[in-house]
């Protein structure tokens, strides 16, 4: 996993093809930086389209294959191609800039109403990266959509739900108040590694997040 991290620092065809390689690992760490190492390899070089070729080995566009890495069963990978998809999409001067943010601002509102918390959590680490990049528009659709998990029973995704709110400004800006929650259902990588810790921990049990105001007050259940 350090080496495909590493590798995102290289411009040489061998550091592109071992990465390309690294996309097949069994581990899933090594998936996922391998993924956002060619991303940032892409970035670094002045951005362009996303061919078959500068992405993943074989046939098919660039973007075929992150929708697949998007739809991936690990919450990790899932996330991380949210990002890749999301830097591309914001570093386009062209119609499909559009297109590929709004895409990735999907892949942050599938997870948030995944059922499973590794899930969420990887969402909501992927959700504050957008809301960090993106406009007023995104951050707040995001922001909603995170105050449905502010009182999840799990304290790590409840924190990390009031962060990711508070980040996207909704409670600053008069769009929800503090403690105001909304139904999920109602809709209208900077090259910053992965946390680990929120991405890929497992939530804590035995604890349950209790609210006041919208802020957490954890406590043993």
């Amino acid at each position: 996993a350090t080496a495909a991290s590493a590798l995102g620092e290289s411009n040489d065809q061998a550091g592109g093809d071992a990465l390309r390689a690294c996309l097949q690992h069994d581990d899933v760490r090594v998936r996922s930086n391998a993924l956002e190492s060619l991303g940032k390899r892409r970035r670094r070089n002045g951005g362009g389209p996303i061919s078959g070729r500068s992405m993943v080995s074989g046939e098919g566009s660039g973007l075929r294959a992150l929708l697949e890495f998007k739809d991936d069963e690990h919450h990790r990978l899932r996330a991380t191609a949210g990002w890749v998809i999301f830097m591309h999409g914001l570093l386009r001067g062209d119609a499909s800039a559009g297109a590929w943010r709004d895409e990735a601002e999907g892949v942050v509102r599938m997870m948030l109403r995944d059922e499973r918390d590794g899930h969420l959590l990887a969402g909501l680490w992927l959700g504050e990266r957008v809301i960090a990049h993106g406009d007023e528009e995104t951050r707040e659709r995001i922001g909603r959509a995170a105050t449905d998990l502010i009182s999840h029973e799990d304290s790590m995704i409840g924190d990390r739900a009031v962060r990711c709110v508070e980040r996207s400004g909704v409670w600053e800006s008069g769009a929800m108040g503090p403690g105001e929650e909304m139904s999920g259902e109602e809709e209208g990588w900077s090259g910053e590694r992965v946390d680990e810790e929120s991405v890929d921990r497992e939530p804590r049990s035995g604890e349950r997040g209790h609210r006041v105001g919208g802020r957490p007050m954890t406590e043993a259940a």
